[in-house]
């Protein structure tokens, strides 16, 4: 082998072939770590032509001798950032949609917020404050516990998000195995002693809210009437009847449910499985048992035919029912059995085991299979007291009544309630009921004598015995019982529940504000499946409960229930934020801002005072205005806290709010067409009608006197808002002499000018117009129409901003811009694909320089430059005319200044 290797090493030939293999296997390792530069995709190149015939095919955008296209989103191997000539900066720090913006009046801050995503590590503890700079570090809830789907936990404070995602976790195995054995907390028992004195709930304190935000928040989850007819609640139909709906599961729709309402396998029911009836052989959605006993089922029908043949003058007052345990029919009248035939049943649920790599079927209780004999037993067969399809219409069912006097904050409460029950001739009757706080204090426990002989108590399940029954002081009616709940329970009351309709049957009341657990927490299969109670706190709560063997516990099951719903909230709504930036000099790549974290809501518009000193906003989800106070800190930096909230006054979302440059009112618009005028102190000074059908723009004039809005009708309609000598509220007048009309269809957005003197309107038709308001209209002078054009339209609406000298009209639609010279009319160029959504805002600043616009999680700051070639033919045309020789100077200057920043932006 070694006189091989040495002849071919002798050989020059093989010597040169090893050579020029290695060389090329050399080149192409280089050619892999040098990267050539990118390739232009020709469809990229083209992006800035516009099909639009008078916009001009201008190529000064494109950069020279560079390989890199502008105006468009780099790819997956280049930096995520979006480039364009005009471009001078962008604002980051917002984690979602930007939905407003606004300058301050002293030009120093800006305002910006949206849907933004939470604050990075969850919600604050309750003694941090509420305004942060987005620099500094806070302390975040540590002990929240997160589903078991990879929420990002609240570690490392002060870190980024791709930070605490990177990090890696160095805890000891010691510590490993104590949040193992935390994982799941133990319940003490739950003594009468400690029901009374119960200590707050501990999701109640993480969520650190009043009772009046959690009812605010909860009525994003509140059952509908088609839902609760779904789920089998009573319903008042036609006529005020009260009727039941039951499906049977073979029949039950498929639905797809939006992540507020999420579906809940197997609601917490002590109920064992039930059956359907009127033929249908399918199981019931109960969570106790799955399947009947089928052994003997021949033998024990061919008696039952027997039975029925002696009784066959009686059975006509007998109707058919199945049973809920074993699925077996058999005959019952409103007060007795025709047969009382003994019921063998297995009380547990179906379940699958792998063994030696086969799957079984089996029951939980006694581990047979799914064709064994029984494992218990009772006296007789049960139902739970509905058939299949429409039940009723009942006449003994109560309804909650509206209170008399809402209450001042709109605070009509919140509980959670559960029942235990038993069976009797008529099926499921309550036994017991218990509600409970917000914080978990007992507010009503009783027990409850049915009406007829209890035949079982369903210990197993309700933990109800006939000793609790026969004691001293259990002998409350149903109708008592529901005397004592109308006491504080009225129809606007929000009554939590896991698979509440059950509580609700069993209690014979009509209840249409509800928050069922089962809805909020879908299984993954969807109807009729539902998630236990027991498996929902074991999951989200990280703790066990109804372990014993004596049945459940109404107290615990029902704190469950309220703190289930407590951390939903926690979840679906953390803090949202505003931010101010510092906008001294947006040419500064380094800019400080402020943070402020508006509680479990967001903001969708925000406007600062005119003396800086305060910025109003408006809370989405209790549709109020809200009112920050700003200070300066030592450092020289902001610091906001929150000084009032305004009464709601608006039903619908609200479109358009400001300050009055006066300082004297406060405005707010919703989509409907109801206008309020407040003062400073959030008091109402008049309420006025639009009449526009629905609103789409409302906004103040800079000079702090007039309202405007927009809407359905093809016109802008303008109020004044007067105040006397005494500086005292005295009127709302619509000034028909400044209505901006002259379109087809109806106006999108209304713009002001700097001292509102010119005002521009875009509508639906596809025009845009801009008209003259500095008319005598007190004497009958209209605005007129200076300039007017078309636009490209898109499926959304169109926003429109005006210079403030209002030389410069922009419109955006969809994700573009398009600026119109007002000099002429025409359009001058058109910016596309600036986010991968649609703008939501766009504005100038107070020099006219930079136009602003907001969208997907940024904002990017643009040159004007259509501003600059109106700024040249302006002054040539000014030149023309007979000017003063320090004027004349004055133009001149700012000609050749602008052909510079023109000709540096070319270079680009």
């Amino acid at each position: 082998m070694d006189g091989v290797l040495e002849s071919l090493l002798k050989n020059p030939t093989v010597i040169t072939g090893l050579f020029v293999g290695v060389s090329v296997l050399i080149l192409v390792y280089i050619a892999k770590l040098v990267r050539t530069g990118d390739v232009i995709d020709p469809k990229i190149a083209k992006n800035e032509k516009s099909s639009h015939p008078d916009r001009k095919k201008d190529s000064s955008h494109v950069k020279s001798k560079k390989k890199v296209v502008d105006n468009r989103w780099a790819g997956r191997n280049e930096k995520q950032t979006y480039t364009h000539p005009w471009l001078l900066t962008s604002l980051k720090g917002h984690t979602s949609s930007i939905l407003d913006m606004n300058f301050s009046s002293n030009g120093k801050y800006l305002t910006s917020c949206g849907d933004e995503d939470p604050d990075p590590g969850g919600l604050r503890e309750p003694e941090s404050s509420s305004s942060s700079s987005s620099s500094s570090s806070s302390e975040y809830n540590k002990e929240d516990s997160g589903p078991p789907s990879g929420e990002a936990s609240p570690q490392g404070k002060g870190l980024s998000r791709r930070q605490r995602k990177n990090r890696k976790r160095e805890d000891s195995p010691s510590e490993k195995k104590k949040q193992r054995s935390r994982r799941f907390e133990p319940v003490p028992p739950l003594t009468k002693k400690r029901v009374m004195a119960v200590v707050p709930l501990k999701q109640c304190l993480k969520f650190n809210a009043s009772e009046r935000v959690f009812v605010g928040l909860l009525n994003n989850y509140v059952l509908t009437y088609e839902e609760m007819i779904l789920l089998g609640y009573p319903v008042e139909a036609s006529h005020g009847k009260v009727e039941i709906q039951k499906c049977p599961q073979n029949r039950f729709p498929s639905i797809h449910i939006t992540p507020r309402h999420k579906f809940d396998v197997n609601a917490r029911e002590f109920v064992p499985k039930q059956g359907w009836i009127s033929g249908d052989s399918g199981r019931g959605s109960g969570s106790s048992s799955d399947s009947g006993d089928t052994c003997d089922s021949e033998e024990s029908s061919s008696s039952s035919e027997r039975e029925y043949v002696l009784n066959k003058d009686k059975v006509e007052n007998f109707v058919k029912r199945m049973c809920s345990r074993c699925s077996k029919f058999f005959f019952v009248s409103e007060n007795e059995y025709l047969i009382q035939e003994r019921c063998i049943y297995h009380w547990g649920r179906i379940r699958s085991t792998f063994t030696d790599g086969e799957e079984r079927l089996e029951y939980s209780c006694c581990n047979g299979k799914t064709n064994s004999r029984g494992c218990s037993y009772s006296r007789v067969h049960v139902w739970d007291g509905l058939t299949s399809g429409i039940n009723g219409p009942f006449h003994d069912y109560v309804r909650t009544r509206p209170r008399k006097t809402p209450p001042a904050d709109g605070n009509y409460g919140v509980y959670a309630i559960d029942c235990e029950m038993c069976y009797t001739v008529r099926g499921l009757e309550c036994t017991k009921v218990t509600v409970v706080g917000m914080d978990g204090r007992l507010v009503y426990d009783s027990f409850v004598k049915p009406d007829r002989e209890i035949l079982d108590y369903n210990t197993r399940f309700s933990g109800i015995s006939q000793k609790d029954l026969s004691r001293k002081g259990a002998t409350k009616t149903l109708r008592e019982v529901q005397n004592d709940l109308m006491g504080f329970i009225n129809a606007n009351t929000i009554l939590i529940g896991h698979g509440l309709e059950n509580d609700l049957r069993a209690l014979k009341i009509v209840h249409n504000t509800v928050v069922d657990t089962t809805f909020c927490y879908p299984h993954y299969n969807g109807l009729p499946y539902k998630r236990s109670l027991r498996s929902l706190t074991a999951t989200y709560l990280k703790r066990e409960i109804q372990c014993g063997s004596n049945g459940h516990n109404s107290y615990e099951d029902a704190s469950a229930c309220m703190e289930l719903m407590l951390w939903r909230l926690r979840k679906d709504f953390k803090n949202r934020a505003v931010f101010i930036w510092d906008t001294k000099d947006l040419t500064q790549k380094d800019r400080r801002s402020l943070r402020i974290n508006i509680e479990f809501d967001y903001a969708t518009m925000v406007k600062w005072s005119p003396d800086s000193k305060a910025f109003i906003i408006n809370r989405y989800n209790e549709n109020a205005l809200e009112v920050y106070k700003v200070e300066k800190k030592k450092d020289g930096w902001l610091q906001a806290t929150k000084a009032l909230t305004f009464p709601k006054a608006h039903e619908t979302d609200i479109i358009g709010m400001g300050i009055a440059s006066s300082g004297k009112f406060i405005m707010s618009c919703s989509n409907k067409t109801d206008m309020v005028i407040w003062n400073l102190k959030g008091q109402k000074l008049a309420q006025i009608d639009t009449y526009l059908m629905n609103t789409t723009c409302a906004k103040l004039s800079p000079c702090g006197r007039f309202v405007v809005a927009s809407g359905f009708t093809p016109e802008a309609r303008v109020w004044e808002v007067t105040f006397n000598k005494e500086g005292a509220f005295q009127d709302v007048k619509q000034v028909k002499e400044l209505t901006l009309g002259g379109h087809s269809s109806g106006v999108y957005d209304v713009t002001f000018d700097v001292d509102s003197s010119h005002m521009a309107t875009v509508s639906k038709d596809g025009t845009w117009k801009l008209f003259d308001t500095k008319v005598s209209y007190k004497l009958g002078e209209d605005a007129r129409i200076i300039r007017s054009g078309k636009y490209e339209q898109a499926s959304s609406n169109a926003l429109i901003a005006l210079s403030p000298d209002a030389q410069v009209i922009v419109i955006a639609t969809f994700n573009s811009l398009a600026f119109y010279s007002t000099f002429n009319g025409k359009l001058d160029y058109v910016i596309e694909n600036i986010y991968t959504g649609p703008i939501t805002c766009i504005l100038f600043d107070s020099t006219g320089k930079y136009l602003l616009t907001a969208g997907d999680k940024q904002i990017r700051v643009f040159h004007n430059v259509t501003g600059y070639r109106c700024s040249i033919e302006t002054a040539r045309e000014k030149l023309k005319e007979s000017q003063t020789s320090a004027t004349k100077e004055r133009l001149q200057k700012l000609i050749v200044d602008s052909q510079a920043f023109l000709e540096l932006i070319e270079k680009k």
